[in-house]
């Protein structure tokens, strides 16, 4: 019910003004086409259809990878913007002067809207939602050490790109898997490596150290992965981690 009150609070004012444009257009007797109406149709099945197929990321405001939004509204947007254009043609072609210029109203209405929430909110949606990662980024890219392990893919989303010349991104979040990268990074003569904890899951890979393992060209010699914490930069939790020789 809140819902509803807000999206009513919200949009009120543009579905009035659209039910007033939907009786003026009734009245000078412009029908729909069989065209424009399997648009419309095929437009909202898609956009319920993504509604229900795709999950929502829920951990924060802008994580990337499976949330529903409008990127997959994307597709929409050529057989839309034809079909409004000939549409606004016909109604300033054929319609009186009332709903021409009151189509003409309409139109812009909507346009400011557009602009007002994809160019002005947007952008408050993405400085927002990357608070805190500037000053992750930063550090990372002073730190002289190339490889840097995530616990989450979501993390590896937003610091990846602006480090990918000068930084090796890794996904470890099972112990298993520490192992088999100090086997790696041993092998490759690396020791040492940044470990990035996504703040809205458990991370539990640095609290203890590693279970100790061994080398395959090396039976005697063991290894373990020790973790020191380098407390929160920006909004991710850091440590460092150092494959250490424990024989």
């Amino acid at each position: 019910m809140v819902e509803i009150k807000f999206f009513v609070k919200l949009y009120g004012i543009v579905i009035i003004l659209s039910a007033i444009w939907l009786l003026l257009a009734w009245k000078e007797e412009i029908n729909v086409t069989q065209r424009m109406a399997l648009v419309y149709v095929m437009g909202l099945l898609f956009t319920i259809g993504v509604g229900l197929l795709v999950d929502s990321g829920s951990d924060e405001i802008a994580v990337g990878g499976k949330q529903w939004g409008q990127r997959y509204l994307l597709i929409l947007l050529p057989f839309f913007s034809i079909m409004v254009v000939q549409q606004l043609q016909v109604f300033l072609d054929n319609s009186k002067s009332i709903i021409k210029y009151y189509t003409i109203f309409l139109f812009s209405v909507f346009v400011i809207i557009g602009l007002y929430k994809n160019m002005y909110l947007g952008t408050n949606f993405f400085q927002k939602s990357h608070q805190g990662v500037t000053e992750t980024i930063d550090f990372l890219h002073n730190d002289p050490r190339q490889v840097v392990v995530v616990s989450h893919q979501y993390a590896a989303q937003k610091l990846e790109s602006p480090l990918r010349k000068d930084k090796l991104f890794f996904r470890v979040d099972q112990p298993e898997n520490l192992i088999k990268l100090g086997q790696i990074l041993t092998q490759n003569e690396q020791s040492d490596f940044i470990y990035v904890c996504y703040p809205f899951r458990k991370c539990e890979i640095p609290t203890s150290p590693s279970k100790p393992f061994t080398l395959e060209d090396n039976s005697n010699a063991l290894f373990q992965v020790q973790f020191n914490p380098l407390g929160e930069k920006g909004k991710y939790t850091l440590y460092e981690a150092k494959v250490m020789d424990v024989n």
